[in-house]
């Protein structure tokens, strides 16, 4: 059985260069179709073809979820008691946020 260190795992991950690169690519590339589908496209097949990706997007929730563990192994975790001093004196409309938050 092997297993992987923890080198090789770091290996594997992206750099932030590398993450913004890539953001900014795509960014720049969904720009450069908005304006040729703006500029070459008759108005009803932009209207059907923004609305669909507008759908498409629609679908995702608004909301965001973070799960921060109490202990990190055996040691507390810093990020958790500094977001549970912050998120504290918070009231949440969902119930079930509460309950989390509550020691």
């Amino acid at each position: 059985m092997t297993f992987f260190s923890s080198t090789s795992t770091q290996n594997n991950l992206p750099t932030a260069n590398t993450v913004v690169s890539t953001a900014a690519s795509v960014i720049a590339s969904t720009m450069l179709v908005r304006s040729v589908a703006q500029d070459f496209l008759p108005k009803n097949i932009q209207d059907y073809f923004f609305g669909g990706i507008r759908g498409i997007f629609h679908r995702f929730s608004s909301q965001f979820t973070m799960v921060i563990d109490e202990f990190n192994g055996l040691v507390g975790n810093k990020i958790y008691d500094a977001a549970h001093t912050y998120l504290g004196k918070k009231k949440s409309p969902h119930p079930l946020a509460e309950s989390r938050l509550a020691c």
